[in-house]
């Protein structure tokens, strides 16, 4: 699933009062978010076998607060 569609359904939901519908905007943006990144690495030659024993979550993190 491409990114920005999380991004796009975050977008839809982020103005509704109802709690369910902001965790789950929240949880779209971040995932769209983290995706992407996730994508750009790879494409950039960063791949989380490099690091077997982190959970690709703390990779993209990692990696991106170690960019330039």
């Amino acid at each position: 699933m491409d990114p920005c569609d999380f991004h796009k359904t975050a977008e839809l939901l982020k103005n509704r009062s109802e709690e369910p519908h902001i965790r789950t905007s929240i949880g779209r943006a971040y995932y769209g978010t983290f995706l992407y990144f996730r994508e750009f690495l790879v494409k950039n030659g960063l791949e989380k076998k490099k690091k077997p024993r982190m959970d690709i979550h703390a990779f993209v993190t990692e990696c991106l607060q170690y960019s330039n």
